[in-house]
């Protein structure tokens, strides 16, 4: 059964959004806006994948907070939107 990936809370990760006609700073804070922003990203590397997978494994609870925050960073970094403080 999938979770309320809302309530799968870690850390704020800093983004930036550039999918508006200004570069704004957001800031991620549960496993569904993790997943839900990665859909918008223009680059879909290796680093992307993994954390697709593991944020949906994370969704249906089969994986916890932290390690799809991780993840999540690790495709952040590789896309250059992560504003880097990790």
């Amino acid at each position: 059964m999938q979770q309320d990936g809302r309530k799968m809370t870690f850390a704020p990760v800093r983004i930036r959004d550039r999918s508006g006609p200004r570069q704004l700073v957001r800031e991620v804070r549960n496993v569904k806006a993790a997943s839900d922003t990665m859909l918008a990203w223009p680059g879909r590397g290796s680093a992307w994948r993994t954390a697709a997978e593991v944020l949906s494994e994370a969704l249906y609870g089969r994986v916890g907070a932290e390690e799809a925050r991780a993840v999540f960073v690790a495709a952040a970094r590789e896309a250059g939107v992560l504003m880097e403080s990790e």
